[in-house]
């Protein structure tokens, strides 16, 4: 606190100004929360230097507090100017098709997940499943190589994992139709899966989310060794 208050005194004196104790307290309190303290000492004393309600060169505690509370308002209009609200129903739905390898757009009103029609909802999971299906085909750890060897990862449908007797590595998306009894779903099939002894990498799994799983069969149960979030892809490549 001593080494912050040292700063504040100085910081005002280089400037030819004089607070007052409390405003000295409010400050120090306020940079002793900041990431970059002389940074933002600076911006707090040349805007109560510029302040119009700064008389003569007396600093009091409301000069501070509106200092400080400017940089919530800048942090407020930079929000403003980079993000924008759309409501759902202006967003238009782009539909990938697998033949063309390209994304169209088509007519109406993005579809919501939540109060749908049944079928509506089920077509937007095959399309957000026929997104990240693509999106996978073209990361360098799934793709094959142009001479037509297996790709580094090879996915294997639930429809041929029973067939398998090996460990094998499947893309699908988690669900609950059950409590407590999970299921790995594609567009093929679905599976009972045991996750007792899984180990997740980074990210935030819940029911509906797509997944990459790598496990074998136990009997009739698909055992889960290790769970994934599919990897990621900028827009742009996604776009190209």
């Amino acid at each position: 606190m001593s080494g912050i208050r040292q700063k504040v005194l100085k910081g005002f004196k280089l400037r030819g100004l004089g607070p007052d104790k409390e405003a000295i307290r409010l400050l120090c309190e306020h940079l002793e929360t900041c990431s970059d303290s002389d940074k933002e000492l600076n911006r707090c004393v040349e805007c109560i230097r510029s302040s119009p309600s700064l008389i003569k060169t007396r600093v009091t505690a409301e000069l501070v507090e509106e200092a400080i509370s400017s940089q919530a308002g800048e942090a407020d209009a930079d929000v403003q100017e980079f993000v924008m609200i759309l409501d759902h129903k202006n967003v238009p739905i782009s539909i990938y098709d697998p033949v063309r390898k390209v994304f169209e757009r088509k007519q109406g009103d993005s579809r919501a997940l939540v109060g749908g029609q049944p079928m509506t909802r089920i077509q937007a999971f095959r399309e957000r499943f026929d997104i990240i299906e693509q999106r996978i085909a073209r990361n360098r750890h799934f793709a094959k190589t142009a001479f037509g060897d297996t790709a580094m990862i090879e996915l294997t449908r639930i429809s041929g994992v029973r067939r398998s007797k090996e460990r094998v590595f499947v893309l699908g998306m988690l669900t609950q139709p059950v409590e407590g009894k999970f299921f790995l779903e594609d567009m093929s099939h679905s599976i009972p899966i045991d996750l007792s002894d899984a180990s997740a990498k980074h990210g935030l799994f819940a029911e509906n989310c797509i997944v990459v799983v790598a496990g074998e069969m136990d009997r009739d149960v698909f055992k889960v060794h290790t769970l994934a979030l599919p990897p990621v892809e900028s827009r742009r490549d996604t776009c190209e």
